[in-house]
């Protein structure tokens, strides 16, 4: 996510996402509604049946998201992961993702020049939740950011996850 006040975030956010932001900083109340209802939704669905559930996550994604998406669900273990990783996102009805949104939503409070530690990002250009001209703007802005955009969606870090790790353990040390 970048700072909200970019007009490159909002501007090539989908929708849906621009309403919950929105909401987040404009309503607090319905936007704990709205994720209430979004969390009791993605928890029943993660109950039904896998098939089921696959289809009604990928409907919507760009290709390179389903793409990723039918390689997770290949994979039993990381299928796994991906149920548990989502049932703890809504756990508590909604108030991790909300708090999420309205966090991401207010001003950050620095600069992004003003960065000075090491800083690595890594996006998606096919990504429709997160637009990649904030992505890119926040690459330019950060002093020393070492930027990797790839050809995917916005669950690149569903296949990355590991790369990107790999990298800054190398570039730290650690």
């Amino acid at each position: 996510m970048s700072p909200w006040e970019l007009p490159e975030t909002r501007a090539g956010m989908s929708r849906r996402n621009r309403r919950y932001f929105t909401l987040a900083r404009r309503a607090p109340a319905l936007s704990r509604a709205a994720c209430w209802l979004w969390a009791k939704t993605a928890l029943a669905g993660l109950r039904g049946d896998r098939e089921r559930l696959l289809a009604r996550l990928s409907k919507g994604l760009p290709p390179p998201d389903r793409e990723v998406l039918a390689e997770v669900a290949a994979d039993p273990g990381r299928w796994q992961r991906f149920l548990d990783d989502t049932a703890e996102a809504f756990r508590q009805s909604g108030a991790g993702v909300r708090g999420d949104l309205a966090v991401a939503s207010r001003p950050w409070g620095f600069e992004l020049g003003e960065v000075s530690v090491p800083t690595w990002l890594w996006h998606g250009t096919a990504d429709e939740d997160v637009p990649v001209a904030a992505a890119r703007r926040m690459a330019q802005a950060i002093p020393g950011c070492q930027a990797t955009f790839t050809d995917e969606g916005h669950l690149m870090g569903l296949r990355h996850a590991g790369e990107a790790v790999e990298a800054i353990r190398a570039a730290t040390g650690a």
